[in-house]
């Protein structure tokens, strides 16, 4: 553990796990490898989206990889991510912030659009414990026609 700039950050070894679990997550989300996310994430995994439509959580709160496949299943059919790049990676000791950029494609619309989401991670013996995704949840409801 070193400090920098007042912030705890991981040893560069641990650092260096964590920077290439995320880049494997990553590059499975872009292929819409369900399975292979799954398998970088604990059991007990917890998965939120920030953001509201009409001040209701734009998606639930989901705990747990079973109920994680489901939901994931059935969002990897109607998104696809290829078009998206890490733009940066920042690890703190037990946590990291990834930062993404690009184009997304909405499946049952066939709209694609530029945008950019952070994702803040947490970690827990060797894995990804928590999730904690922030996006522009405005254009993804409206383009995906969900009420407002």
């Amino acid at each position: 553990m070193t400090k920098m700039h007042g912030t705890l950050v991981a040893a560069p070894e641990r650092a260096a796990v964590m920077r290439t679990l995320i880049e494997r997550v990553m590059l499975a989300r872009a292929a819409g490898d369900v399975e292979a996310v799954l398998a970088e994430l604990n059991e007990d995994i917890h998965y939120e989206v920030m953001g509201q439509i009409a001040g209701q959580p734009i998606s639930p709160v989901i705990r747990g990889r079973v109920a994680l496949r489901s939901h994931f299943k059935g969002l990897f059919e109607r998104w696809v991510w290829n078009g998206m790049t890490v733009r940066n990676i920042v690890i703190g000791v037990d946590n990291a912030a990834v930062e993404t950029t690009g184009t997304m494609i909405h499946t049952v619309s066939n709209q694609r659009f530029q945008t950019d989401f952070c994702a803040m991670l947490g970690f827990r013996d060797g894995k990804i414990s928590t999730i904690r995704e922030y996006c522009d949840s405005f254009t993804i409801v409206r383009i995906a026609g969900l009420a407002m």
